[in-house]
């Protein structure tokens, strides 16, 4: 006797599915076919829901080196923002002329604020936008923009 084989087209975002229909027995089998792909990245054969889709298409790099990738971007990119923004208010501290570390300058406000300059860097925005804001703040380093801000003398 012949066996009968069914099978059931799924779009390319689903594992393939296949039903195996026994007429004899009464019962269906179900078999997953999983599609396997090599990341263009780390070299390493994944399922193709380790990738994302744009469209209906399936990326060449997998989920896990894109997300290091655009985490690693993005850090740059908020680096070099605090760079530029250093450098145009002077590459010092006003009060007393450190510049060792860029990461112990800070923004001190001179008035009114509408955003602080560290969460401008965060969300990316744009560079005039940065520098409307610059202009309202001091370069201080850390330990001066405490000293001022809890009134030490």
């Amino acid at each position: 006797m012949a066996l009968h084989l069914s099978v059931k087209q799924t779009p390319v975002r689903e594992p393939m599915v296949r039903f195996h229909h026994c007429p004899l027995e009464k019962f269906t089998v179900i078999c997953y076919t999983v599609i396997m792909k090599k990341c263009r990245v780390c070299n390493i054969d994944k399922e193709d829901s380790q990738f994302y889709y744009t469209g209906k298409y399936i990326r060449k790099i997998c989920k896990k080196c894109e997300n290091r990738r655009m985490y690693d971007w993005t850090r740059a990119k908020i680096r070099a923002l605090k760079v530029k923004a250093v450098q145009y208010l002077g590459d010092k501290c006003i009060v007393c002329g450190y510049n060792k570390c860029i990461n112990a300058l800070e923004f001190a406000h001179k008035g009114d604020k509408e955003y602080e300059p560290a969460q401008m860097f965060q969300n990316l925005m744009n560079w005039d936008v940065i520098k409307k804001e610059l202009d309202k703040c001091l370069l201080k380093c850390a330990n001066c923009h405490r000293e001022e801000t809890y009134n030490i003398e």
